[in-house]
């Protein structure tokens, strides 16, 4: 038996801990209401060559000859040369040469192979345009649209021209949605030359209440505000887990180099909402921010909207920018239902308290870790690269935290599809670590979608249809009643028992004694 806290509760009179049956309400209603939204940056080719096509001199593609002679080398003026006469014909060494290209029908330039053309089709804002014909934007938040695309633009951080910049409209929690969805945008992105580097970052927003009528005022989505403290706890969790989720949303290439910079996705260490209301919280950050109203934080509330009256929530919209530029689709929809299930988890403590981030001993390796993952913010025309030289030393440390993040979070992320194996991969070993192996963005890919996972999905469908077509009742106890399945399905006894066992641990299955049988909760 092993005994452990993942973390300590503290209550505080001045903010009321939920009832049951207020955290049954909001688990209800915020899976129900809130949304994912992403923000895809990408860079975008600098155009390299001079020549936009129209150059007068280019060398003909298609020259044939003309006795022994090429085209080209056939001076039209030949019959009635004065120089030809005295000196001899020198062709197109000569200082009055004529050169027939111009008038010949069969000129042509073969400007693609040229490496000074400057396809005018390649411009970075051409590139844009295209994208934006091939991803169909919605340009409003309340409509998805065929491929979830909210608007295809570009940043001013990003390469080419501000590269291109592609936020999503927001989407209920599906990890196949979010997997199709990036799949589709990254896809068409590098059919267009684009690519990911230190300027690149993935931003996932949490959404609810945030529709507004055409006259722009705003929907009462929520029925009712939420109450402050669930934001305060998902706050303390990112606050606790920050290093671990810089860890897993990683994506550099080298060693030493592993993340970007800070200057977008500044440390939130420092706030605590342990004694402040979130909405001084919000203001702290932005008092602090350096004149960017507390916009470019690891994780930011500037567009959450707080209630006149009360401490609460009228608009939730809470933006994580804490993701590296990642290429897998796999690991993009993973992190998008991770910010769910933080949120989620939020709702849970909030019938406890406020979550503590950790004692003195946490706390101070901690600190120490941040400065060796999150750091450089200096110069715009510096590096954007994070400094991680001297992260070796507490790499396990780093897989721990994020394992006890994933743990704490295990009955909440089963339920997504293959969300847990994913986020249990990037746990041990990110895709910067992946990548500094050598491996591709498409190799990185295979291995955290590995075949296992597939013959796990199949066997738990294979084991919710019994439940749901009651195959199998009338058991003295549950060993019975599993014995009785195994008999029924193709695979070994005890990977059906680990199936069973990990969907009563998730309270997706319970035991029911009246019938003798196992049902969905």
């Amino acid at each position: 038996m092993r005994k452990h806290t993942a973390f300590a509760i503290t209550k505080k009179k001045a903010r009321p801990t939920l009832s049951e049956d207020d955290v049954k309400y909001w688990k209800k209603m915020l899976s129900s209401t809130l949304k994912v939204g992403y923000e895809f940056e990408l860079n975008l080719p600098e155009p390299e060559g001079l020549c936009a096509g129209n150059e007068l001199l280019c060398p003909c593609a298609s020259p044939f000859n003309v006795g022994n002679k090429k085209c080209y080398q056939m001076c039209t003026a030949w019959a009635t040369c004065s120089i030809k006469k005295k000196h001899g014909c020198v062709a197109e060494f000569c200082l009055e040469f004529q050169t027939p290209c111009y008038m010949c029908p069969k000129y042509e330039k073969d400007c693609n192979k040229c490496p000074l053309y400057n396809d005018p089709k390649n411009k970075p804002n051409e590139r844009r345009n295209r994208l934006s014909k091939t991803l169909l934007p919605s340009k409003t938040v309340g409509t998805v649209g065929q491929f979830g695309v909210l608007k295809v633009i570009k940043d001013g951080s990003l390469e080419g021209d501000g590269g291109v910049e592609i936020p999503t409209v927001g989407r209920r929690i599906s990890f196949k949605s979010f997997y199709i969805q990036a799949k589709k945008i990254l896809d068409e992105c590098k059919d267009e030359g684009a690519f990911m580097n230190e300027r690149s970052s993935l931003h996932i927003h949490l959404l609810a209440g945030y529709y507004c009528d055409r006259e722009g005022r705003h929907i009462d989505e929520l029925e009712k505000p939420v109450p402050e403290i669930i934001l305060a706890n998902y706050h303390q969790l990112m606050k606790r887990y920050q290093n671990a989720l810089a860890w897993m949303g990683s994506a550099g290439k080298e060693k030493n180099k592993l993340t970007r910079w800070i200057k977008f996705r500044l440390p939130i260490s420092r706030f605590s909402a342990l004694e402040k209301t979130m909405e001084k919280v919000k203001a702290e950050m932005a008092s602090v921010s350096g004149g960017h109203t507390g916009k470019y934080f690891f994780v930011t509330y500037y567009n959450t909207l707080f209630d006149s009256d009360t401490p609460n929530i009228k608009r939730l919209h809470i933006e994580a920018r804490f993701c590296d530029g990642i290429e897998s689709p796999s690991v993009i929809a993973a992190h998008g239902v991770l910010q769910y299930a933080l949120m989620m988890k939020a709702v849970e403590l909030s019938r406890y308290g406020i979550v503590h981030p950790g004692d003195e001993e946490w706390r101070s390796l901690a600190k120490i870790i941040e400065e060796k993952i999150l750091n450089n913010a200096g110069s715009w025309d510096g590096p954007r690269h994070g400094d991680t030289s001297e992260l070796g030393t507490y790499i396990e440390d780093l897989r721990k935290q994020s394992k006890e993040l994933v743990r704490v979070l295990r009955p909440i992320l089963r339920l997504y599809g293959d969300t847990l194996h994913i986020l249990e991969a990037i746990a041990e070993k990110p895709c910067s670590l992946r990548r500094c192996e050598g491996k591709s963005w498409n190799e990185i890919e295979e291995e955290v979608r590995n075949k296992n996972i597939a013959k796990h999905r199949k066997l738990t469908s294979n084991v919710l249809q019994v439940i749901d077509m009651c195959e199998v009742d009338d058991c003295d106890n549950i060993e019975e009643w599993t014995e009785a399945v195994c008999e029924n399905l193709r695979f070994r006894p005890e990977l059906v028992v680990e199936v069973i066992n990990s969907l009563i641990s998730s309270h997706v299955i319970a035991w029911n004694t009246a019938d003798g049988c196992i049902m969905r909760c």
